[in-house]
């Protein structure tokens, strides 16, 4: 048995992609699947524990190469338009898509939408053509996550350190008023930033702010553990916090985030500010979220969320499709 992950990455997009495949990767692995990944549009070398190539796979020629006897084919893509998936996969009988906000994905198999508001995205549909998987308990996490979920989250009095983690999306002005407004409403505050940072030379350079670039999974879940509140992109990493229950103030980095940071916010389990639109208004937005989130209360309500992840789908999800094919 053997699991194909067809995937992307570069400086600026995809390390979602990468976390929410290698996790269920890990599982794959753990049924006995021998697991490989073909990653487009990089000549980056991604950090994955199992074997990769790069390669453009976005055709039906690269597709046909490939031999598909017992043999599962995943794609999770942002890039490759839904049309393009559709016609490369004409002769794979049942291909599985990973889509979060099912923004592309193959009309046929299986769509797994490891999203907490997967089945409000399905509703907008009339005719499926697919099996799908969607909800909060197909939301993929990392295994370093999974074996770190705590009962409850310690809320301290005082805030002493923040993490920041917006990817390489995030504008230096938006990094720069994030960054000046934690140093002027907390004293001695240690603020931690990870992703792919790009001209450290034009942001704040303080002695209270650390530059760590990409970190592990292992480092970064100790980083989420300990600091007391985060500020993080709206996508996987906005998950991931939930998961392990650290307060946070979300930002939107890419337009697929909103619907993600609307739903969970909605739950109060994070805050959230929009960086659309004038600088003033958006630092204005964020001064008055860190005040509210240096409330020991307004922190304390990741421990009662009503919606619960547990780090379990991928287990769902490979039990599934074992089932399907009846393969043992």
């Amino acid at each position: 048995m053997k699991a194909v992950f067809l995937t992307e990455y570069s400086s600026s997009i995809g390390f979602g992609h990468l976390a929410r495949c290698g996790a269920l990767a890990d599982e794959l692995y753990k049924q006995n699947f021998a697991v490989e990944f073909i990653i487009r549009g990089s000549t980056l070398s991604p950090t994955l524990n199992f074997d990769y190539s790069l390669n453009e796979w976005n055709s039906s020629e690269f597709i046909q190469k490939i031999n598909l006897e017992k043999t599962l084919l995943i794609f999770d893509s942002y890039l490759v338009k839904q049309n393009e998936l559709n016609i490369i996969t004409r002769d794979v009988i049942y291909p599985i898509s990973i889509s979060d906000s099912q923004r592309n994905y193959v009309e046929k198999g299986l769509v797994i939408i490891p999203s907490a508001y997967g089945f409000e995205l399905l509703q907008t549909k009339k005719n499926l053509y697919f099996d799908y998987l969607a909800g909060p308990e197909y939301v993929l996490f990392r295994k370093e996550f999974i074996s770190n979920i705590p009962l409850r989250k310690k809320i301290n009095e005082n805030v002493n350190s923040v993490l920041i983690s917006l990817g390489g999306f995030t504008d230096v002005q938006i990094l720069n008023i994030i960054i000046n407004a934690l140093l002027h409403n907390f004293n001695g505050l240690k603020i931690y930033i990870v992703g792919n940072i790009r001209n450290v030379e034009l942001l704040v350079q303080n002695e209270c702010v650390k530059y760590l670039n990409f970190v592990n999974a292992k480092k970064y879940v100790s980083l989420l553990k300990d600091v007391d509140f985060a500020v993080l992109n709206g996508g996987q990493s906005l998950n991931e916090a939930i998961l392990l229950k650290v307060p946070s103030i979300a930002i939107p980095t890419a337009g697929n985030q909103f619907n993600n940071i609307s739903f969970w916010r909605g739950l109060k389990a994070c805050l959230a500010c929009d960086p659309v639109g004038p600088l003033p208004a958006f630092e204005k937005e964020f001064t008055e979220n860190l005040l509210r989130i240096k409330r020991p209360q307004i922190r304390d309500m990741v421990n009662t969320l009503g919606v619960k992840l547990d780090g379990l789908a991928s287990e769902r999800i490979v039990r599934y499709l074992l089932h399907k094919f009846n393969w043992q």
